[in-house]
């Protein structure tokens, strides 16, 4: 996991505002034969804001499933994915069941 201090911002699909993920965990996986990369991004959200940044959520949540990967080698695969904003004391139950879901 690393921290991202502004070394790089993604753009929200629907509007092209910017969002800079706080956080981005890198994981690789094996299957029968390929290796599986992720990209997640993660965002801790105080709960003064949570309302304010839907919008980001709803990006982040968006990324699997819109994202398009140009797969440049035949034995990896790449993968994006968004996490829901990480908030302890709100949010820590949507948080651990889509990281479960990640894993699984």
């Amino acid at each position: 996991m690393i921290r991202n201090e502004r070394h790089f911002k993604i753009y929200n699909f629907y509007d092209g505002r910017p969002l800079e993920p706080d956080f981005l965990l890198y994981l690789i996986g094996k299957e029968k034969k390929d290796t599986m990369y992720y990209q997640v991004f993660i965002e801790p959200k105080g709960g003064h804001l949570l309302k304010n940044d839907a919008w980001k959520e709803q990006m982040l949540a968006s990324l699997k499933d819109k994202a398009v990967i140009d797969q440049l080698w035949t034995d990896k695969k790449y993968v994006v994915w968004g996490m829901p904003f990480f908030n302890s004391d709100q949010r820590m139950s949507e948080f651990e069941a889509a990281f479960k879901t990640f894993i699984e």
